[in-house]
């Protein structure tokens, strides 16, 4: 792994670099519930037409949805804001997700706070979706060492600790009592949770243009 990274992080690229020993099959619901953005719960739109909103450097994220829904959801749009936010809009896929979460036990209308549903992960292949969709969105690598970070969303900080713990993915995890709250996972993964990370890498491609859409290279 260390020379897979060493020549990812020097050269940028990830072709044929890396030869995973297993065929990765994410669960694509599961990939995209990790990679929403859950700052103060999930939240709903008035037209149940929202899958979700991403910021200006986040384009990738948007692009690699749209691979993956694009020809199940046909109705699947970006629209982009003057500002260059992002909206991800398909009727029928935000409905889908928005069955994934709750309120104080009840299904939501239009608000915010829902949490993921518990009980929801039946299978480990659910599990390393999530978790990939998590990375695909907040996680970088520094070194050989991975990395996730985001604001706030206590109920998704509970969800990541529960599930690396049960798939035995040994996390030093850090929560800044900053405004926002910054939480911060630091680990380095092993069999097929490693697979299915560095199968997003391999989505995400050259790590120098995710730095280019960040503005800056992440800390």
């Amino acid at each position: 792994m260390k020379v897979f990274l060493l020549v990812l992080l020097v050269t940028g690229s990830v072709s044929c670099c890396f030869a995973q020993k297993h065929e990765v099959v994410l669960d694509k619901e599961f990939f995209l519930l990790g990679t929403l953005d859950e700052y103060l719960g999930r939240r709903e739109d008035a037209t149940n037409s929202v899958v979700a909103w991403y910021y200006p450097h986040e384009g990738f994220v948007v692009r690699v949805l749209d691979s993956l829904f694009k020809k199940e959801y046909p109705d699947l749009v970006c629209e982009t804001g003057a500002s260059g936010h992002k909206q991800l809009l398909s009727k029928k896929l935000a409905g889908k997700v928005n069955d994934y979460f709750s309120k104080d036990g009840e299904r939501k209308g239009s608000c915010m706070g829902a949490k993921l549903e518990k009980g929801v992960f039946k299978t480990d292949e659910q599990k390393y979706s999530y978790l990939a969709g998590v990375f695909l969105r907040y996680g970088f690598l520094v070194k050989s060492d991975f990395r996730i970070q985001f604001a706030n969303a206590a109920d998704k900080v509970e969800v990541c600790k529960a599930l690396f713990e049960e798939l035995g993915c040994n996390v030093k995890f850090e929560s800044l009592k900053t405004i926002p709250c910054a939480n911060k996972f630091y680990f380095t993964p092993e069999g097929k949770l490693e697979e299915y990370l560095l199968k997003v890498v391999m989505m995400r491609g050259n790590l120098s243009q995710r730095w280019e859409e960040w503005g800056s290279m992440p800390r």
